[in-house]
């Protein structure tokens, strides 16, 4: 990757995928994670924290949809001038306002926080006395939905009251009061990273040259990951303090779920899972070559335990030179995995091993079976060496197109 290209790209994730450089015309893409709507799913939650009579759960729905159209309505309009732009562009214009796209962003982003803001206090005037002393915890609720989306750093994307949830932790029980300290401590940490992605975002959003300036650039990742280092680091402590509160049966599935979504590019589905589970459900083996391939991904899967582990504790180790090497380490993830040290080679085993079990699963497939089968590949370099974060899309994108 040319230097330029790196630049340019280090820049988008300063402003986060898709400001200072972007060249779209989806204003809340250039917005990116400054502008997140509130989803509708996040309503059932809101509902069971503010115990809302079905009433009130109708009219918290009716507020939502008309919050909803408003922020189309505004996001549609910002689009129209953006796309205006955009074609003035392409005829060659000089625009009479420095850095008005930019402008124009901005303004979508201030919009979208004002109808944020009257969405919720059109929603607390729906509450009893009894429910106001609750609404705080709403408050909390919708910063771990925004600031958990865009982690930065492996481990801070991880909300543990989320992941108590899924794995069936009892909030009343022991981990109780831990969790009530870390709902409050991380709050406190998620709003740092707010304040300081908002002032990060603008700064990018309105420097001339932010993408040509490499010292500006490691400067505004410094303040991005140390905040992003803060909430991983508060993550870990508490769930250092949570395991051992848990019984036997939840304490392991505990500790795996805030392994995966720590580490969601080390454990994203692999090629070798996809091309077993097509072959289980389509490729139409035989028994005896069924068996064989449950017998190949009870082996793959209980190897993968460890070069994964390996391979995520390389990916954090690796991620704590980022601010100081930012630039550096982004042309290295496009250049291919370094010759030596642990991160390669941690690497190089899982992808030995991901090229390994491919061979052999596709060994069982006929040459028409395999022909049918979905395109799989071993695991990438750059998919876990990219120092960009880690985005959950399926949470960032919006409910409304679910």
């Amino acid at each position: 990757m040319k230097t330029r290209n790196v630049a340019a790209w280090a820049a988008a994730v300063l402003a986060v995928l898709a400001s200072a450089v972007c060249r779209g015309q989806d204003v809340s893409e250039e917005a990116g994670p400054m502008a997140q709507i509130v989803p509708r799913r996040a309503l059932a939650d809101y509902a069971k924290i503010l115990s809302l009579t079905p009433e009130q759960r109708e009219q918290a729905a009716d507020l939502h949809q008309g919050y909803r159209a408003a922020l189309g309505e505004a996001k549609n309009a910002s689009n129209t001038e953006m796309k205006a732009l955009v074609s003035r562009e392409a005829d060659g214009h000089v625009d009479a306002k420095p850095r008005e796209r930019q402008q124009l962003t901005l303004a979508f982003v201030k919009k979208a926080a004002a109808l944020e803001k009257e969405f919720f206090d059109d929603l607390k005037s729906i509450l009893t006395t009894e429910q106001m002393a609750r609404f705080d915890r709403v408050e909390r609720a919708r910063r771990r939905e925004v600031g958990f989306r865009f982690a930065f750093a492996s481990g801070a994307g991880v909300d543990l009251l989320a992941v108590c949830d899924s794995v069936g932790v009892n909030r009343e029980g022991p981990a109780g009061e831990v969790l009530d300290r870390y709902e409050t401590e991380a709050d406190r940490a998620l709003q740092g990273k707010e304040t300081t992605l908002g002032k990060v975002f603008e700064r990018a959003m309105m420097s001339e040259d932010v993408d040509g300036d490499p010292k500006l650039i490691q400067e505004l990742v410094g303040e991005i990951f140390g905040q992003a280092f803060r909430v991983r680091d508060i993550n870990k402590r508490f769930a250092r303090e949570i395991m051992p509160l848990l019984g036997d049966e939840e304490r392991p599935k505990f500790e795996r779920e805030v392994r995966v979504r720590s580490f969601p590019k080390v454990y994203r589905t692999s090629g070798v899972e996809t091309l077993v589970q097509h072959a289980r459900k389509e490729a139409g083996l035989p028994p005896d070559k069924l068996e064989e391939l449950e017998r190949l991904w009870t082996a793959y899967s209980r190897e993968a335990q460890g070069a994964n582990e390996r391979l995520a504790s390389a990916v954090e180790a690796r991620e704590e030179d980022v601010r100081d090497r930012f630039m550096e380490m982004m042309a290295e993830a496009w250049g291919g995995p370094p010759k030596e040290g642990e991160m390669a080679d941690a690497f190089k085993a899982r992808k030995t091993l991901d090229e390994t079990y491919l061979e052999k699963v596709r060994g069982l497939l006929t040459e028409d079976q395999r022909d049918k089968a979905p395109v799989t590949d071993p695991i990438r370099y750059q998919d876990v060496a990219q120092i960009m974060g880690d985005f959950d899309e399926e949470r960032i994108k919006d409910d409304g197109e679910e």
